[in-house]
């Protein structure tokens, strides 16, 4: 934007400028340039600069001293009232709910970002804002839901059309939809007449719910939407909303393909294609629970554990031997959530010292240690896995880089995560581990075996494909959780001489 000051690009003139010192724009460069728009009005002309240099910066950010951080802290940022180089500056992604909530809460600052901020996560993060997550609650309307009835069938239309183009034409982004075609296509919807009271909650904004005004509002635990019937066909409204349970960087193209779906689809019917990717999952877990339940009812036979421990108290002991395999279950689970939530805000006030009252309980000593419990688990699983159709599964726990405890036949690859007490919600993956269970997809099962003291219910979950099943969260290792909610087959265990 200053062309005075700039030379031609590319790598015909790259030696001469790199022996004449000429050099790209660094981020000492960019921020006196970032801090002198703020002398001047907010206007499209602005943004244009404000795109390019934030796209400039976006890879400079993450290697950016401590002296440079902060003054990127303390530069001044477009708001809904302008220019704000104070801060808090608010930021909420949803772009409707954005607008909604500076007009109602003026005495707040909002940054109204001049690109989609999901590509700029660093410069985000280095410009110091508030990152809001806010909780959105709309009032049931048996009005809308009656009108969301009326209008379904054009809205599974639209959906079908949309599956059908995406797959045709862009692959790569279908498979970014977050939740099962099937789910969005029944989905609960409420069409309103006008834009629809919405309770809006975040500690950050108000101690209390703040109420605005919205035209689309996409809730996923349950999976409905809330329109008012000018909004379907819009990208900004109902295009956003759809375009929310698609991954991050797919987004802005669901958008626009909702708008061409939904004229697309006003008059002609259009049945959705199944894809392969559709059905591998649905099938693997049918083809995984048909297998297992073929010779239930065999005992698993068990090593006792070596290691031993005294105490007063009942120590918690592994079970001596385990009872019969039960009827194998399938766990249909819900999609993994999306991680990411911004952290707690600090307290600004004085916490409650704490209580010099000591607690006078002990906890049980534990009569087994790890390499037990490992191999009580490893026993349990093998029987249950050779209970079945499937063939042997081989011990590779002390082999490295293998990236999984067993592997059947070199091309389904087991990894085992075992507990005495109640199922894991929660586990952590070696890199290596996790590389494994993307690499391979439905080929990789998880695993969990729990119950294994005394007093406890037995069961087996395996859960196919978890790299993409569960909800990731990045620790230097790798945590799945949401355990409970991941899709899988269950097998349960009883215990000797019980009825069940």
């Amino acid at each position: 934007h200053d062309p005075d000051r700039f030379v031609p690009g590319g790598p015909s003139c790259a030696l001469l400028w790199s022996a004449l010192g000429v050099q790209r724009p660094r981020l000492d460069d960019c921020i006196p340039v970032l801090r002198k728009l703020g002398s001047d009005p907010y206007s499209v002309a602005a943004e244009a600069i404000l795109i390019d240099v934030y796209r400039h910066i976006e890879p400079l950010v993450s290697r950016a001293d401590r002296r440079k951080r902060e003054r990127l802290r303390s530069l001044p940022v477009g708001t809904a009232n302008g220019w704000s180089s104070a801060r808090p500056v608010f930021h909420v992604h949803d772009r409707e709910l954005r607008v909604e909530l500076a007009a109602a809460r003026p005495d707040l600052r909002f940054w109204l970002p001049p690109c989609d901020s999901f590509a700029l996560p660093n410069v985000t993060a280095a410009l110091g804002l508030t990152i809001c997550a806010p909780i959105i609650t709309v009032q049931r309307d048996e009005a809308a839901a009656e009108q969301g009835e009326a209008e379904r069938e054009r809205f599974r239309r639209c959906v079908d059309h949309l599956s059908n183009e995406l797959a045709r034409n862009d692959p790569a982004t279908r498979d970014r939809l977050e939740v099962s075609w099937s789910e969005l296509r029944h989905l609960t919807l409420s069409v309103h007449a006008e834009p629809f009271p919405v309770l809006v909650s975040d500690p950050r904004l108000s101690d209390g719910p703040i109420r605005v005004r919205m035209r689309a509002v996409m809730q996923v635990d349950p999976l409905r939407l809330d329109v008012t019937e000018a909004a379907l066909p819009h990208r900004e409204s109902c295009g956003r909303a759809i375009a929310s349970l698609f991954r991050e960087d797919a987004r802005r193209r669901v958008e626009a393909e909702w708008v061409a779906s939904w004229v697309a689809s006003a008059d002609v019917a259009t049945e959705m294609m199944q894809m392969a990717s559709d059905e591998e999952l649905a099938k693997a877990l049918e083809d995984s629970a048909a297998a297992l339940s073929l010779q239930s009812g065999g005992k698993i036979q068990v090593s006792q554990p070596a290691s031993r421990a005294g105490s007063k108290l009942k120590p918690r002991r592994l079970k001596r031997d385990h009872g019969e395999i039960g009827a194998v279950v399938i766990v249909e689970g819900s999609p993994p959530k999306p991680v990411g939530r911004p952290a707690k805000p600090l307290a600004d006030t004085k916490p409650t010292p704490p209580s010099n009252t000591t607690t006078s309980g002990r906890a049980a000593p534990i009569e087994y240690d790890t390499r037990d419990l490992e191999q009580r688990g490893w026993e349990v699983l093998q029987q249950v896995l050779s209970s079945s159709e499937v063939p042997v599964l081989t011990d590779f726990r002390r082999r490295h880089q293998v990236g999984a405890d067993g592997v059947i036949n070199w091309t389904t690859f087991v990894e085992l995560k075992a507990t005495g007490r109640g199922p894991q919600s929660a586990i952590e993956m070696s890199a290596s581990e996790f590389e494994r269970a993307k690499e391979r997809g439905l080929d990789f099962i998880l695993a969990l075996v729990s119950g294994l003291e005394e007093g406890e219910r037995t069961e087996v979950k395996l859960i196919l494909d978890p790299a993409n099943r569960c909800t990731v969260k990045p620790i230097g290792s790798v945590r799945l959780v949401g355990l409970a909610d991941a899709p899988g087959v269950l097998v349960p265990i009883s215990d000797p001489g019980s009825n069940h």
